[in-house]
């Protein structure tokens, strides 16, 4: 990436647990800014918030903020599961820009210029 991991935005598909859960950790580790990670089991997705708060004790984590969480699910309604580019605009609206993901990045909100996936780290 052009911008490097510091300071970005980043959004992880599947970060509770496996090869997500560690590329979170990884970004966190090389100080991304904001790391958002999704995941289909709110149980694991709840145990990696709790192993994740140990293990990075300076980084704040939390699992509801009311304003950012409303306003990112009501984004991420209006546009269709069926794509995962839902997740990247919703971002984007919210948190105005997303560096990387593990399906797509976007940079600035400009359209894709690089693809990474999970299974490339």
């Amino acid at each position: 990436m052009s911008q490097g991991i510091k300071n970005s935005v980043v959004v992880v598909t599947g970060g509770a647990s496996g090869i997500g859960y560690e590329i979170v950790c990884n970004f966190l580790e090389k100080e991304a800014k904001n790391v958002i990670f999704l995941d289909v089991n709110e149980d694991e997705g709840k145990k990696a918030l709790e192993l994740l708060s140990a293990k990075y004790d300076n980084i704040p984590c939390v699992t509801w903020d009311e304003r950012i969480s409303e306003a990112f699910l009501t984004r991420t309604k209006q546009h269709s599961w069926q794509n995962v580019d839902a997740v990247g605009k919703a971002t984007i609206e919210v948190f105005e820009k997303a560096d990387s993901g593990t399906a797509w990045v976007i940079e600035g909100g400009n359209p894709i210029k690089e693809v990474i996936y999970s299974n490339a780290y």
